[in-house]
């Protein structure tokens, strides 16, 4: 069973986005799943507080819910207080950090996600000792 889960909020997400970051954890030997929890506004404080609850490292977010996130994030990324929403959240040892990489294309906006949910800390992965 992996051991940190990341996620999508929102009312749906493109199915290809789920396929790619299991088969991303998967190829780079990292014990991690990625899932979709459906999420309207008012259930972000729930979602949010899930993170520290079941380990949840990062949640993608969808356009919809971006603006509400703002008010519910711990530290805002300079990325998401020039756009006023986030796409991206990181559970950073229990501080709540977001960011908006919406401006970047597909590719761009994954490495940036991998930057901060900091999937190069060796302890994610299966190999590691």
């Amino acid at each position: 069973m992996p051991s940190i889960i990341f996620g999508h909020l929102g009312k749906d997400m493109h199915p290809s986005e789920r396929k790619f970051w299991n088969a991303f954890f998967l190829g780079q030997e990292i014990e991690a799943c990625f899932h979709l929890y459906p999420t309207q506004p008012h259930d972000i404080p729930l979602r949010l507080s899930e993170m520290f609850l079941h380990d949840r490292r990062g949640y993608t977010i969808g356009a919809e819910l971006g603006s509400a996130m703002t008010d519910c994030m711990d530290v805002l990324d300079v990325s998401a207080k020039k756009t006023g929403k986030v796409d991206t959240v990181f559970n950073d040892g229990g501080v709540i950090k977001g960011f908006d990489f919406s401006l970047l294309s597909a590719e761009g906006r994954s490495r940036k996600r991998l930057q901060v949910w900091k999937m190069s800390d060796p302890k994610l992965h299966k190999n590691s000792s």
